[in-house]
């Protein structure tokens, strides 16, 4: 796969999703989440948005007080759309707010900036996936990071695809 394709709403320019042994290149369309990441409830004060309707955790680090830069909430956006996910589709944790154990809360877990989960002890390598008995992991630079570097986003995009596409 060429490292250049990845989502276009990363970059603003059409995405291509190729196959392996195929000539079909379908265009994947973006569609924008009707419901904010920024809501108010509850929950967001626990730590936790979404409905995990799919047994995916999104984990993010925001200290309570301004909590995720609009910058930021909007590329964590345009990486769910590219995976054809919604906030209702995955739980996204703030660990600032939540420190228990979350391993149990999904199957597959994806980690932006947290490199230490509360119920796993194994192995931290950013962008590699990491199979366990009970979940597949997927550790990634901090947002901010991610915002202002296109290679970090290339790796992720490889390792999305193979994880949820």
């Amino acid at each position: 796969m060429d490292s250049t394709s990845f989502p276009a709403n990363l970059f603003q320019e059409d995405l291509y999703l190729i196959r392996e042994n195929t000539n079909v290149k379908p265009k994947v369309e973006t569609k924008t989440l009707s419901e904010p990441i920024k809501e108010s409830n509850s929950n967001e004060q626990a730590g936790f948005k979404g409905k995990n309707k799919k047994g995916i955790v999104v984990l993010i680090d925001y200290p309570a007080v301004g909590g995720m830069p609009p910058d930021q909430e909007e590329l964590l956006r345009k990486i769910l759309t590219s995976i054809q996910l919604t906030l209702e589709d995955i739980l996204l944790v703030n660990t600032s707010l939540y420190k228990e154990e979350i391993i149990s809360f999904g199957e597959k877990i994806l980690s932006f900036g947290v490199l230490s989960i509360a119920g796993y002890d194994g192995p931290v390598n950013t962008y590699d996936i990491i199979k366990t008995e009970r979940n597949i992991l997927l550790f990634a630079d901090h947002l901010h990071l991610l915002s202002e570097n296109n290679d970090l986003k290339i790796k992720l995009w490889k390792n999305l695809q193979v994880m949820f596409l």
